[in-house]
This record gives structure tokens, C-alpha cells and sequence, in this order.
């Protein structure tokens, strides 16, 4: 497997990029914009897709690494207790 821009490559498919900037073969869903390649590739449909794809094609090596992203980035205010 060879990574690309949004993914990989499968050694076992020839050099068919299994994700792309405007297709995602697992999914065969074509990505028209930004935000809907965003949306595609961050969806859980794609995740479940995709481990379904490494889990009948391990000769592929297995799914990319994951980015790690915070989901509520550390923010300096604190909220305050109150009390009666």
C-alpha cells in the first residue's frame, strides 16, 4: 500500500487509489467539492466501509493511520461554579 494525497493505494488491486480527491473507489462515491470530500472521508458509513474493506483484503496491509483531533479543543475559560 502506498499512501496518496487522501489515501491509499492497494498493492493488491494493481495501482487502482482506493481514495482520491474526487472518488472514493470503497465507496464508489464520486466527491464533487471540498466540503463534500471532507464529509465523505470523516463519515462513520466510510469508516465502516473501509474496515470492511481491510478486513476482507488483508493482503492490503490494513486502513491507514488515523489523524488524532481533539473534538472540544482545550479553551483558557473555565467555567465558574455557583452556589446559593
Amino acid at each position: 500500500i502506498i499512501a496518496t494525497s487522501w489515501g491509499m493505494k492497494s498493492a493488491g488491486t494493481g495501482e487502482t487509489e482506493l481514495f482520491t480527491d474526487s472518488y472514493c473507489n470503497i465507496c464508489n462515491a464520486q466527491l464533487i467539492s471540498e466540503s463534500q470530500r471532507v464529509a465523505h472521508y470523516e463519515s462513520k458509513k466510510h469508516a465502516n466501509k473501509v474496515r470492511l474493506y481491510y478486513m476482507l483484503h488483508p493482503e492490503d496491509g490494513g486502513p491507514p493511520s488515523k489523524k488524532l483531533r481533539p473534538d472540544n479543543p482545550v479553551s483558557n475559560h473555565t467555567p465558574e461554579a455557583t452556589f446559593a
